[in-house]
């Protein structure tokens, strides 16, 4: 080959490794004492607490769908039970345990038999794992196709790539997974992305913290600890950001232009939250303080977990509050609407009430507009208005009678006509009686009253109809809301 030739080829080859480093970047966990490689065109996207509590520590979406189908990057990490001296298996209850739920996968076996049923588990490559001289870690590589379950559709095949490695206290799994038809394109991007793990060793000041947090386990109080978790998430994921106010922690990936409309939601959640503890006070002092997770766009509320076809949505479980930003509007109701499911919850003891009252008075309060943290009007909330008009008119409606005892699962059976008729109840009992006086004033005061001093759905609900006449309260009810006429005694 001549000198010129051998240029070129060397000149080729740079390019291509150059371009092959800027098409990736190495992402550090210095939390959990991971790297590997990803992709430029993979969008990390913060860990619901649903996926944490089974195991699951960090995500990546692949940006570009193909015939409707994705593909993801997950990490999950295990405590492996350690054995005792006289030869019992002890379970760690660390930080990963510490999340999970009681009937929760607690390894690689359990969860792939669980979640990935059809996936093949025989045949694994062994792979040497870089890791610290100190640390002994044996690896394996599982690759292969499988059925939908669970989340996944079922009837799509699926493929995957396992990347399982074990030390002595931990067992680290990378899922690489996609529909059936992108595994050509990205079965060699999933091999480079195996292949680039490595366990690290965390700096002194990452050690520090994480040795300051252990000393602090089990004595942060509910505010702290919510404000360590909101800080995980805004430090682990790029472009996420913290911002605190007094009563909720807002972490959000809405760009640095939008941080006028963060600020307004900053104050209207403050603004909402004075006036549900003014109007259903609490017999206890609540001392849960709420993440309020502000997703930039519908795209990335959906890639964290939001359910298709919602606006938001309060995870009592995880104590979080999950919103999108696409439209202010939509966003700012919304925003009352689970705000209300957040605090009620605590107000009655960590208790649900009744849909009927629950998504209710959500969307009675969806109706307010405000002016900074201050409620202007607190009109009719207007997508609701045509619905139970029409129910009304057709006779589709669901009698008082039945809708008042109503769990969530009747109610989500009917949705559109529930969310409009419990919305529609509130609706009566706050701006249809006549008078201060009316008896029917004393139903919503007294399943409240009911409901936080017995902790029971059916003794509330009973105590708060009781001596009213279903069929005329009915009557009253259908009369203001199709023609505005209010209820006289």
């Amino acid at each position: 080959m001549s000198q010129i030739g051998r240029l070129i080829l060397t000149t080729t080859l740079l390019a291509c490794v150059a371009g092959s480093a800027a098409a990736q970047s190495t992402y550090k966990d210095r939390d959990h004492h991971y790297q590997l490689y990803i992709p430029k065109n993979w969008e990390g996207v913060p860990v619901e607490l649903r996926g944490q509590s089974s195991g699951m520590v960090s995500k990546w979406v692949y940006k570009r769908a193909m015939r409707g189908y994705t593909a993801r990057i997950h990490v999950f990490i295990f405590d492996r039970p350690k054995t005792s001296a006289g030869g019992a298996k002890e379970r760690p209850v660390g930080d990963y345990d510490r999340l999970r739920r009681p009937r929760a996968a607690r390894s690689f076996d359990a969860w792939v038999k669980r979640n990935r049923p059809s996936f093949p588990l025989d045949k694994p490559k062994q792979k040497k794992v870089r890791a610290p001289k100190n640390i002994k870690a044996a690896g394996k590589v599982y690759e292969g196709r499988w059925k939908g379950a669970g989340t996944v559709r079922s009837s799509t095949e699926w493929y995957s790539q396992f990347l399982v490695v074990t030390t002595d206290d931990k067992e680290y799994v990378v899922e690489c997974y996609s529909g059936g038809v992108m595994e050509k394109k990205l079965k060699p991007v999933f091999s480079q992305i195996v292949k680039s793990f490595k366990l690290i060793t965390p700096s002194k000041a990452t050690q520090k913290r994480l040795d300051k947090a252990a000393a602090n386990k089990g004595n942060l109080s509910p505010r702290e600890e919510a404000r360590e978790r909101a800080r995980a998430d805004a430090r682990r994921v790029k472009g996420w950001r913290l911002m605190e106010s007094k009563n909720y922690f807002i972490v959000t990936n809405m760009k640095p232009s939008k941080q006028p409309f963060v600020e307004q939601i900053r104050r209207q959640l403050e603004g909402i939250r004075k006036l549900y503890e003014e109007d259903f006070p609490s017999t206890k002092e609540i001392t849960a303080v709420s993440i309020v997770r502000l997703c930039d766009d519908r795209d990335t509320y959906s890639k964290y977990g939001g359910p298709s076809g919602t606006g938001g949505y309060w995870f009592a479980a995880g104590k979080e509050l999950v919103l999108f930003g696409g439209d202010k509007n939509l966003t700012k109701s919304v925003l009352n609407h689970e705000a209300f499911h957040q605090y009620i919850f605590y107000a009655c003891g960590k208790l649900s009430p009744h849909s009927w009252y629950n998504e209710g008075y959500g969307d009675y309060y969806a109706g307010a507009e405000f002016a900074g943290s201050k409620i202007q009007k607190l009109g009719a909330f207007r997508m609701r208005v045509p619905v139970i008009k029409q129910a009304i008119k057709l006779g589709t409606y669901v009698p008082i009678k039945d809708i008042i005892k109503y769990e969530q699962r009747d109610y989500y059976s009917n949705p559109q006509v529930c969310y409009a008729e419990g919305w529609s109840i509130i609706y009566f009992l706050n701006r249809g009686l006549s008078s201060k006086k009316h008896p029917w004033r004393k139903i919503l005061p007294t399943y409240l009253a009911v409901l936080q001093e017995t902790r029971d759905k059916s003794k509330a609900v009973d105590a708060a109809f009781e001596g009213v006449d279903l069929d005329r309260f009915e009557q009253h009810w259908k009369a203001f809301i199709a023609n505005g006429r209010r209820s006289k005694k």
